[in-house]
């Protein structure tokens, strides 16, 4: 078998570089790895989305990017039969060491080329599994029945929360011993230290200079659910005229929410932003920071939040209820329920000392998901795994 000598050669491979956790994972572990050390590669799929591309920040980290021509999110058996012959091509010609997989698609594919490639070390990250509370039972069958096939030549797993990897047992996916259980990561100094002036912001977005603003980053999309939101926003502005809302973020059901918000009469107090690429000084702005996602593996926007000092109140679902202590650091509420999302977001309006409390408390907690830590327990992992192959 062979294995590298000196520089590690890495390949991460991710389904597709659009706008979102996974793929602000990958890069910002490329970013923080020793080059010194390793020879990093990227690959991915061409698609696309409204959501908005990474591709530019992707090339400005300089290193070999491979578009995988036949790789795309959706189940393709011919498509996909191409993209595996093409990822185990790719594979066996750079000669890689290492394979880290990123989002469901790529994750199965990817570790089934590494094997035909004979790549000595396969590890793959969930960022929740591809079948989830809303997945039809065949879908998670199909899923759960790949992800154990591919498991078997998985050195690692790792998880952004505990539920995913307790739902991973669940579904007989591995064994325990591959598992390794990291939360998400940012990079916490671009959120803390931002460089903004609230007022001139405001004006820019046409909101009240002294307006208090409960606010979001999410896609519109079902698993983010921002009809929830709209619906909470009307029940904290009937109660509270002076209160804004703001949601950055595109997709497909961007004009679904600007119609419900038309018809809530809220088109004066509601902007949605689209996409934006100062989301750090966005997030500053928040009085408070609401989430309503129906689903997540471990949502990176509220460790962004967190870390920018906006307090929190979000779903309790899966990974979001790991980072958030319900009542002291932030305000977990059930998916779909606009009445108690409300409660707690009118309530920490009404109490500055509170959000002042959940500001100090969940600073000192997103420390430990800073990524020069994932990036740093990432490469002991690669060379763990390595010198284990080769004694």
């Amino acid at each position: 078998m062979k294995l590298a000598k000196g520089r590690i050669k890495l390949l991460y491979l991710i389904t597709r570089l659009t706008v979102g956790g996974a793929q602000k994972i990958v890069l910002e572990s490329i970013d923080a790895i020793d080059r010194n050390q390793f020879d990093v590669m990227l690959a991915f799929g061409p698609e696309t989305s409204p959501e908005g591309s990474l591709q530019d920040y992707a090339r400005q980290l300089k290193v070999p990017i491979s578009i995988v021509p036949s790789l795309v999110r959706e189940v393709r058996p011919w498509r996909d039969a191409r993209a595996l012959i093409e990822l185990r091509n790719l594979l066996k010609q750079e000669k890689v060491d290492v394979v880290h997989t990123h989002s469901s698609k790529a994750g199965i594919l990817g570790r089934a080329a590494a094997y035909l490639a004979k790549v000595p070390v396969i590890i793959h990250t969930v960022h929740g599994w591809g079948f989830h509370v809303d997945s039809k039972w065949h879908s998670r069958f199909a899923f759960a029945l790949a992800e154990r096939l591919v498991a078997r030549f998985t050195d690692r797993l790792i998880m952004v929360s505990n539920t995913d990897l307790d739902r991973g047992m669940r579904f007989r996916i591995g064994r325990r011993e591959q598992y390794h259980v990291w939360g998400g990561a940012i990079n916490v100094k671009k959120f803390q230290s931002v460089d903004m002036n609230p007022t001139e912001l405001k004006n820019s977005l046409k909101i009240p200079a002294h307006a208090k603003i409960v606010g979001s980053v999410m896609r519109l999309s079902p698993q983010k659910d921002p009809l929830t939101f709209i619906q909470c926003a009307s029940q904290v502005a009937a109660e509270l005229p002076g209160v804004h809302f703001v949601v950055a973020g595109d997709g497909p059901l961007r004009g679904e929410a600007e119609k419900k918000i038309q018809n809530l009469n809220l088109q004066s107090r509601f902007s949605v932003l689209g996409l934006r690429d100062d989301v750090p000084s966005i997030l500053r702005l928040f009085d408070v920071f609401l989430l309503t996602s129906r689903w997540e593996g471990q949502p990176l926007v509220v460790l962004e939040a967190m870390a920018a000092g906006c307090p929190v109140v979000a779903t309790g679902i899966d990974g979001t209820k790991e980072i958030i202590q319900n009542g002291w650091d932030g305000y977990l509420f059930p998916p779909g329920d606009s009445d108690s999302a409300a409660r707690a977001v009118i309530h920490l309006l009404n109490h500055p000392g509170e959000r002042d409390n959940f500001r100090d408390r969940a600073r000192v907690k997103v420390d430990a998901h800073d990524i020069h830590r994932l990036a740093q327990f990432q490469m002991d992992l690669y060379r763990s795994l390595l010198q284990g192959k080769a004694s």
